[in-house]
């Protein structure tokens, strides 16, 4: 190379680029990265052709793709190989030994940490540190930022003091605390596979940061941690800080602990708000990517004000996005919804013959632009024979992949419908119009689908979000009084799931009517009102949680001892009625567990009457056959079922495991026997 007029070498346009460790994931993706940029690249790693020495030789650019824990040995013998005018670079995690090592050669010397991993789609929006070495030579410089950054890459530029210091924190103390969480539950014999059927989304990501460490070398994360040069004060300021807080616990000292806790709020000032929010937004994502089929992009719930002013060009490519137009009196428009938000389908209809009676008009006009198949929408329909009779009338409709299914009718028409929409064809889209106000607050949203076996409710099934979801509260007006009361059993639920707010609302249409029974139809801006919150909750946990792993199960409150009364009437109660009959046993047993404001039972009772519910179960089946009946509900396990227990609106406990003599005393709360 010819010395330029700032004393430097001249850099040339296209350097010769060598990387040692080439093979490597990191190493093939500088390998791209410098071809695309016009340079040449040769790559060396164990028993290639050429050899490392070559390669050094050789190159004007060195790159060190290497592990940590062989980094130095590796490069120490190279150095010598080196020249003036040559520039070498190494990605490792820890950057002051490293560096130390390749200053002992004549040539500009770059540090680079890669803040992401070898299998980015794009380094474009990356983040790459940059330590600059005690001698780097002006073009060289240069070169290498021009580089990096022409590609999209953010560069943070610091010593490599600096890096390793920040790198405890970074690396070191978050895998130290997951490998030692990772000890302790092999030490505690858990099994994670099991742990997950209780799991939180926070909990699921901590396992999968456990997994990802442990299914990689130990080596990497030794030296990561042992060969940091300024550990000691990190690993310190961490045992202290672990201590204090296991001596707190351990004292149950409650103000210690909380005293400690705020002060580290404190610290972090509003920064615990913004990570708050951010972290909502990976769960959302997280549990998306994790209970999604492959390609789908998890489930999305979105809320436009109305039809009018929706201004949707086009349903989304993406499946499980649902959107949700709740508005009183909009079914006379379900055409116009069609025509405007999913042209490109061709929609074919399947309707509740029930409907005729009332819906008649509507149905009509709908009937002469959409094929429409009518179906007697009973429970004992809900058959996997009545899923093939529909599916042939779709084939004689001439329904295709481009068609979308329109399920119009209650809870049993959307779920069956909507199985259809999931396997027809291998799966098309669906839109669900429930006309029930069981169906409009509760199940025409999350996705679940399925039909009966004999031996048990939805046990055939899946996941098929809809494309849309319309819903006008103003058809309900027509229901009878028993079809409005196992709507509200549902409402009532989202009341004790959500907060003080909507159950007391609840309590307070209760105390205004006369003789403090609710009479039906409720008005139109109370049940679109009532609606809009309920579909909002659901909305909220699903996304959350799309796939039932972890915090949807909270839905199946009034569920686990309702489907048992269920199971045990062979379906003669009706279903609102048995949930309501099912939040009765569950606070009973979370007051038997001292986990429930005793007052709510009272409450519960109040406003299950206030709206015509049950309290009593019609069966003379004792206690004790309801619990045998639990044994046939498809949300057990091999331990059992799950509880979801109240213990104030607003705020809800998953429990297990619970001695059968507490359930059946439980039981005995709506056998009138206590």
């Amino acid at each position: 190379m010819q010395k330029g007029a700032s004393g430097d070498f001249t850099w040339p346009r296209f350097p010769l680029v060598g990387i040692v460790g080439g093979l490597g994931a990191m190493g093939r993706l500088f390998h791209r990265f410098f071809r695309s940029r016009g340079c040449e690249v040769l790559i060396s790693d164990r028993a290639t052709s050429p050899a490392n020495e070559e390669v050094v030789t050789r190159a004007d650019v060195v790159l060190f793709s290497l592990p940590l824990q062989n980094a130095e040995e590796i490069i120490r013998p190279l150095v010598s190989l080196t020249r003036p005018g040559q520039l070498l670079v190494d990605i490792c995690s820890l950057k002051v030994d490293v560096m130390k090592t390749m200053e002992a050669s004549p040539a500009s010397v770059v540090g680079l940490h890669p803040m992401f991993g070898p299998y980015v789609s794009t380094v474009s929006g990356q983040t790459m540190i940059v330590c600059p070495g005690k001698r780097v030579a002006r073009d060289a410089w240069e070169w290498l930022t021009r580089t990096l950054e022409s590609e999209g890459l953010k560069l943070h530029v610091c010593t490599p003091e600096e890096h390793d210091r920040m790198m405890t924190v970074i690396q070191l103390l978050p895998h130290l605390t997951t490998v030692v969480l990772g000890h302790t539950l092999r030490r505690l014999r858990v099994d994670v596979a099991e742990s997950l059927n209780y799991t939180s989304p926070i909990y699921r990501l901590e396992v999968d940061l456990i997994g990802r460490i442990f299914a990689q070398d130990p080596a990497l994360y030794g030296a990561i941690g042992m060969d940091n040069p300024f550990k000691a004060e990190a690993l310190e300021a961490l045992q202290d800080a672990f201590l204090q807080t296991v001596d707190q616990m351990k004292r149950s000292d409650r103000e210690a602990f909380a005293r400690t806790f705020r002060d580290t709020a404190d610290f972090f000032g509003d920064f615990c708000r913004q990570a708050l929010e951010e972290t909502n937004r990976l769960l959302d994502w997280h549990n998306g990517r994790k209970n999604s089929n492959p390609g789908r992009l998890g489930c999305r719930i979105v809320f436009p004000e109305g039809i009018e002013e929706a201004g949707l060009a086009a349903h989304s490519e993406d499946a499980s996005t649902s959107r949700v137009w709740i508005e009183s009196q909009s079914f006379s428009r379900l055409k116009e919804l069609l025509h405007r938000h999913f042209a490109r389908f061709e929609p074919v209809a399947v309707v509740d013959a029930a409907l005729q009676e009332h819906l008649g008009t509507e149905l009509e006009s709908l009937g002469r632009e959409v094929p429409t198949i009518f179906w007697e929408a009973k429970e004992s329909e809900k058959r996997l024979a009545s899923v093939e009779r529909l599916a042939e009338d779709m084939v004689r409709q001439g329904a295709h992949r481009g068609s979308i299914l329109v399920a119009v009718g209650g809870g049993v028409t959307g779920d069956v419908v909507g199985f259809l929409a999931a396997v027809y064809m291998r799966g098309i889209p669906v839109i669900q119009v429930p006309t029930t106000l069981l169906a409009q607050v509760d199940s025409c949203l999350g996705g679940k689908t399925g039909v009966d076996l004999p031996s048990g409710k939805n046990l055939v099934g899946s996941f098929h979000h809809p494309a849309g979801v319309l819903v006008d509260p103003f058809v309900c007006r027509s229901l009878p009084e028993a079809e409005w009361q196992n709507g509200m059993a549902e409402v009532i639920k989202y009341g004790l799931l959500d907060s003080e707010d909507l159950f007391g609302n609840l309590e307070d249409l209760v105390s205004r009517a006369p003789s403090r029974r609710a009479g039906y139809p409720l008005p139109d801006s109370v049940t679109e009102r009532i609606v809009r919150r309920c579909l909002a909750i659901k909305a909220r946990i699903v996304m959350e949680d799309e796939r039932d792993f972890g915090l949807r199960q909270l839905l199946n409150l009034g569920h686990t001892g309702g489907h048992a009364i269920e199971v045990l009437s062979d379906y003669s109660v009706p279903h609102g009625q048995a949930v309501a009959l099912g939040m009765r046993v569950a606070v009973r047993l979370g007051t038997l567990l001292g986990k429930t404001e005793p007052s709510l039972e009272h409450r519960l009772v109040s406003v299950l009457e206030g709206f015509g519910l049950p309290i009593r179960s019609p069966l003379e089946a004792p206690p004790a056959a309801l619990v045998q009946a639990l044994m046939k509900d498809k949300k057990k396990d091999a331990r059992g079922p799950v509880w979801i227990i109240p213990k104030a609106p607003g705020e809800v406990e998953r429990v297990r495991d619970i001695p059968q003599e507490l359930v059946v005393k439980a039981f005995e709360v709506v056998a009138g026997k206590a």
